[in-house]
């Protein structure tokens, strides 16, 4: 349960912060495209999700390890009572 309630805490901030920079650039648009830098923005915009996509892959691979491992054990010990 913890491990959820960080992962929760990083995606919450890493979407407000995508979502801060696609306001930002909303909200001043007309200086954005004056200045070009709209790819730039782009680029703030899609790097904190691409880092959660990744933070979120590994922790669904460590917890399928983990529930694995359970289960194996799991069967293996009603394996010998029986």
């Amino acid at each position: 349960m913890k491990m959820m309630a960080g992962f929760d805490k990083m995606s919450e901030k890493a979407f407000a912060k995508s979502g801060s920079t696609a306001s930002e650039a909303v909200d001043n648009i007309s200086t954005v495209a004056a200045l070009g830098t709209e790819s730039l923005f782009l680029r703030q915009y899609s790097e904190q999700p691409e880092k959660l996509l990744v933070a979120g892959s590994r922790k669904a691979f460590l917890s399928s390890i983990a529930y694995g491992a359970s289960e194996i054990m799991q069967f293996s010990i009603w394996a010998i009572a029986l």
